[in-house]
């Protein structure tokens, strides 16, 4: 037995021996030898290196572009305490008018300013819109000579469909823990989307999230909500713009998922939406259509155009009246 022992030592001494050497006079079949070994020796399979994150540059290029159109057309509504969100609808000369939500002006007192993209402050005037009565909605008019603004680009809500993308901006009241009431320390302005995209710096707390339509109802929940999303819609954002892929504005952000009250949500008849649909109304953000502010405001202008017509005959007529009074008075001097 010792006798094996001894043999099969002598054989694979041997055998390495002349392995080594081998080995040191060919290095391609080292290197061989080596690689598997080291293959041979693993416990567990290497794990697959991750995919990158980041987008084609075609796609990054396009959200960095719906990122700063709706930078450019939302604004900061503020009181006494800032209150929420804006979207510019429209420019008439130096004089430009703004949809945000009747809450947000609730929230505090007049007179309110609105504070632009470039972080101007301009004093805004509250604008009566008739047929706005019993929608969330409300408009304000600020004036700017020097500065010129851009105006949103309005869609369609219509043809808006389940899992479509929409992009929800505005101004949280705080945003990664911080108030936006401190000045000296403002948080960083950020494009909340899927980890592909990362933030992008800027300033004054402006947020753009991405997620994708839950619901379009064929009739408004109370005070005119009708399109449900799935982006994060947080306190402050109300009255800032829903777009569309395009960077179309097709809705008004005004309600959170998830609201603090329990009582069900209703339809603007009065009706209650069906038990299987209150879950997902409940889990999600709501808009009201641009339609609806746009029509309501064109049906005021419409209304002030006629009564100024209305007023222009009449001061007209009372013109004449007094200019015929006038050359009767002076033929009869």
């Amino acid at each position: 037995m010792t006798m094996r022992l001894g043999t099969s030592w002598m054989r694979i001494t041997f055998v390495g021996s002349l392995l080594l050497a081998l080995l040191a006079r060919s290095p391609n079949l080292r290197s061989k030898v080596l690689s598997a070994n080291s293959s041979a020796t693993e416990t567990e399979p290497a794990e697959p290196a991750l995919a990158e994150t980041s987008l084609p540059p075609s796609l990054q290029n396009r959200e960095n572009e719906l990122h700063q159109q709706a930078r450019a057309i939302a604004v900061r509504v503020l009181s006494e305490v800032p209150l929420g969100s804006g979207t510019i609808i429209q420019r008439q000369g130096s004089v430009y008018t703004v949809v945000t939500n009747k809450h947000v002006l609730r929230g505090g007192n007049s007179p309110y300013w609105i504070r632009t993209a470039d972080g101007r402050d301009y004093p805004a005037d509250p604008v009566n819109a008739v047929g706005l009565e019993g929608y969330d909605l409300a408009l304000l008019q600020f004036r700017s000579t020097r500065t010129v603004y851009a105006v949103a680009r309005l869609g369609s809500s219509s043809s808006l469909q389940v899992g479509d993308e929409v992009f929800a901006a505005g101004f949280p009241w705080k945003v990664e823990g911080q108030s936006i009431e401190n000045e000296n320390n403002r948080e960083n302005e950020e494009l909340i989307l899927p980890s592909a995209f990362q933030p992008l710096p800027s300033s004054q707390g402006f947020i753009l999230r991405m997620g994708r339509v839950s619901l379009v109802l064929d009739k408004a929940l109370q005070e005119g909500y009708r399109i449900g999303y799935t982006n994060n819609v947080e306190k402050g954002m109300s009255g800032g713009p829903l777009l569309n892929r395009r960077g179309e504005v097709v809705g008004i952000n005004g309600m959170h998922a998830y609201p603090l009250w329990d009582a069900p949500d209703l339809y603007e008849d009065g009706s209650e939406p069906s038990p299987s649909l209150q879950p997902l109304i409940v889990s999600s953000s709501w808009a009201i259509p641009i339609e609806t502010a746009t029509e309501r405001r064109e049906a005021s202008s419409l209304v002030c155009r006629e009564k100024l017509s209305y007023w222009s005959i009449v001061c007209f007529i009372l013109q004449m009246q007094a200019e015929t009074e006038a050359g009767k008075s002076c033929r009869e001097f």
